[in-house]
């Protein structure tokens, strides 16, 4: 019978690893008590897991909110996303304590707002509301108090059943108001800018599957933060400078960069909707003020020479692997590099792939790289003799994305897979792309060949003069990638 390895073995470390979670899990074999090999440590490793995973699932319970009961349900159901965003405005202008809880949905859905003494509610205090709307959108119970405060009466002394049917009854008045025509809600307008992106995308390709993909994830939080069913209409600056506020406080839980991506695509879809005059741009959707530090200086990740030579190294891998790993050094390349790579951009006489990089195209800097002997080996090797010149042992691309009919991507990378698994066996927990880094990094550092980082990386041209005026000496970037070989071990 097989053995089932439940982590995978790291014989540098002479240990055992485990991502689960988003998190690594590591442990010894020193820790464990067994000698320091693979095939006398494996049972020590799955009991191990097995006992923290068991840990883990046991911390998760604790800190699981306990479930929603059902009258909270039956409120939540009536309230609706749009009346609970509306509350908590109202509860920012310090006007809760003046309106019911179900009275505000009722005043909401009429144009001229109804006290909620007619619908025979009393006011509820403010600090109240609060904690009755922080407990709905995070899926708790309402507090008992807010319960009867909605009711009219105290429910104590009734049993479940009548409990909730007073409830019930109490929230009938209001349920499933809207405000305004449906065909005018948040949801159905991003469903229809969404299928006009998909079919811009069939006819020509732009945007791209990424992208799109990219605007639905990010609208999503968008629509869950206004209300999907809110009216466009009601998109205006106030609520473009509350959503920037909401993301800014997000600093400690999402990172610039990515709050900067959501908000974008909020602001993008918002002036599509100008642009369709289905409403007013508002007036702030270009401040400068609504911005979010993208730039901040962060250390850049980097392989050591000697976890590149590991990985090159690594007795497992396949020379396939082995190639995707060497054009990722010598020449810069992103793995959609190397699955783009056209017969036609190499020079096989030579040994020079001569391109521009695949995100820039000709917006970027047309390079020669001249190969080291067993990059262009392997490349040869693996020549497919079509028009790319690497693909799949079933004659498919290397990386490809595929667009669903629900604007979600399919994603295929098959350089990516192989080398991740190097990485893991090893147990270097850093990204494909630092490879292109270090060896930019490398030049960077030598006085001799530090102008050619640049090139390496395929940069458009920065100034006027290297725009217009200057080129780069051939002769001394390959002397720079040979010495660049070199501190890899290759020649």
């Amino acid at each position: 019978m097989p053995r089932l390895f439940q982590m995978t073995w790291v014989q540098a470390r002479k240990g055992w690893m485990k991502q689960h979670g988003g998190k690594m899990y590591s442990v010894s074999c020193r820790q464990l008590g067994t000698p320091a090999t693979k095939m006398e440590s494996w049972a020590a490793a799955n009991t191990w897991w097995e006992n923290t995973l068991a840990s883990l699932e046991v911390a998760e319970a604790k800190t699981k909110s306990p479930e929603q009961d059902r009258a909270s349900r039956i409120v939540l159901a009536a309230l609706g996303a749009k009346e609970l965003r509306d509350l908590e405005d109202l509860i920012r202008q310090g006007e809760a304590a003046k309106q019911m809880l179900l009275g505000l949905a009722a005043a909401y859905a009429s144009p001229s707002p109804t006290p909620p003494s007619a619908l025979g509610f009393s006011p509820m205090p403010s600090a109240m509301a609060e904690q009755a709307v922080e407990n709905l959108r995070a899926g708790r119970s309402l507090p008992r108090k807010a319960v009867d405060q909605i009711v009219g009466f105290e429910t104590e002394g009734l049993s479940e059943d009548s409990r909730l049917e007073v409830v019930a009854e109490a929230v009938a008045p209001v349920k499933g108001k809207r405000s305004h025509d449906p065909s005018q809600a948040l949801s159905v307008h991003i469903q229809s800018w969404m299928a006009s992106l998909m079919a811009e995308h069939a006819a020509n390709g732009k945007p791209s599957a990424t992208r799109i993909d990219s605007y639905k994830r990010h609208l999503a939080i968008f629509s869950n933060w206004f209300g999907s069913e809110r009216a466009i209409s009601e998109i205006s600056a106030i609520v473009v400078k509350d959503y920037w506020t909401w993301l800014a406080g997000k600093a400690g839980e999402w990172s610039p960069s990515y709050s900067h991506s959501i908000f974008g695509a909020a602001k993008t879809f918002i002036r599509h909707l100008g642009e369709l005059e289905l409403i007013s741009i508002p007036g702030n959707l270009s401040s400068k003020r609504l911005t979010f530090d993208v730039s901040a200086s962060v250390n850049p990740i980097h392989f050591t020479t000697d976890e590149v030579k590991a990985c090159l190294a690594d007795p497992d891998k396949s020379e396939r692997t082995e190639l995707f790993f060497l054009l990722l050094v010598n020449c810069g390349m992103y793995q959609s590099d190397v699955a783009d790579l056209l017969d036609s951009e190499v020079d096989w006489k030579a040994g020079r792939i001569i391109r521009y990089r695949s995100k820039t195209g000709k917006k970027g800097r047309k390079v020669s790289y001249l190969l080291w002997k067993r990059t262009f080996e392997l490349l040869r090797k693996y020549r497919s003799g079509k028009e790319t010149v690497l693909l799949s042992e079933l004659g498919k691309p290397l990386v490809y994305q595929e667009l669903k009919k629900d604007g979600s991507v399919k994603r295929c990378d098959l350089v990516q897979d192989p080398m991740g698994k190097v990485l893991r066996r090893l147990g270097i927990a850093k990204p494909l792309k630092a490879l292109r880094k270090t060896s930019a990094n490398l030049l960077e550092g030598n006085k001799d060949f530090a102008v050619f980082s640049d090139f390496l990386l395929a940069h458009s041209p920065k100034t006027t003069k290297e725009r217009h005026y200057t080129n780069y000496s051939q002769p001394r970037f390959d002397e720079a990638l040979r010495w660049l070989g070199k501190q890899f071990g290759v020649k």
